[in-house]
């Protein structure tokens, strides 16, 4: 019985050492951990563009890279590697309104990672959501609910739903009049938010039309 219990043991040990031999070997072999110090791969130059589903961040592609890791982490948090992607760009959807993201993007190869880009920080603000657009004796009120994170507002219009052009200036308030229209004619309406230093900008809001 004593016999049988210490062969247990051994079996159980050696296959404690199998388990962590394999672990480190795939740990140290893993492209995402081994860093490229052959210079061969650069560091990718890195654009970002919020849109209405979430960020999309872009680069120019790396000479030798197969393709990219992506590294993501949220304002007071630390990177995780958050995707890979084959192409030069990628669209993160999984964003809140209102909160700060950090990317950082590598070039790979089969067995190397590149050097990471430049931090780029976004934040993401929801398009706005018009709750009105009113004729009235001074012009056209046009109204939205608030924007988490926004500062100011900008108001577009266009006369064939197209071609907008901006007709406001930065506003706080939540709604806007506007009195260079003229009767007998049709516009469309659409609203931006934009964060305190006008440095990010969200999509813009659903179009409304109203026969003036």
């Amino acid at each position: 019985m004593k016999n049988l219990r210490r062969l247990l043991l051994f079996a159980i040990s050696c296959l404690s050492l199998l388990m962590s031999g394999y672990i480190c070997y795939r740990v140290n072999t893993d492209p995402a951990y081994i860093q490229d110090d052959s210079g061969d791969l650069k560091a990718p130059e890195v654009s970002f563009q919020i849109h209405e589903q979430g960020i999309a961040i872009s680069w120019k592609k790396v000479k030798g890279a197969e393709n990219y890791r992506i590294a993501r982490k949220e304002k007071g948090g630390s990177w995780e590697v958050y995707d890979y992607t084959e192409a030069a760009s990628y669209d993160d959807h999984g964003v809140e309104p209102g909160k700060i993201y950090y990317y950082r993007v590598y070039g790979c190869t089969v067995d190397r990672t590149g050097p990471a880009s430049e931090s780029v920080k976004v934040l993401w603000l929801a398009k706005p959501e018009i709750t009105a657009v009113q004729a009235q004796a001074d012009g056209v009120l046009v109204s939205w609910q608030p924007v988490s994170s926004a500062g100011y507002y900008y108001v577009y219009r266009s006369e064939d739903g197209e071609k907008f052009e901006k007709v406001s200036d930065r506003i706080r308030e939540l709604s806007f009049v506007d009195s260079s229209v003229l009767n007998g004619h049709t516009y469309f309406y659409c609203v931006k938010a934009a964060n305190s230093n006008n440095l990010y900008v969200s999509a813009r809001s659903d179009v409304l039309s109203i026969d003036f």
